[in-house]
């Protein structure tokens, strides 16, 4: 990963830790870049556990947008932005 990803990567994930969650869709968001993001695999499950109950409240294409979000978030998926 260059410089310019890892500071992009890093900004990102910035920009959701400090973003007030007001709805279930930025608390499923932020459940899943934690989960991606866990230092273990125990504390991914539980932090998985955590965004299915809210995942329950969402439409199944908020949940899609919420797991596409975090993806992008977490820099697994790339985004480019069309001209």
């Amino acid at each position: 990963m260059s410089e310019k990803e890892m500071l992009r990567k890093i900004d990102a994930l910035d920009e959701v830790f400090n973003k007030p969650l007001e709805t279930d869709y930025d608390a499923l968001v932020m459940a899943l870049v934690l989960g991606i993001t866990a230092p273990s695999e125990e504390d991914a499950i539980a932090v998985s556990a955590q965004a299915e109950l809210v995942a329950r409240s969402l439409t199944l294409e908020d949940v899609t947008r919420a797991k596409v979000e975090a993806l992008l978030i977490c820099g697994i998926l790339d985004y480019e932005e069309e001209e």
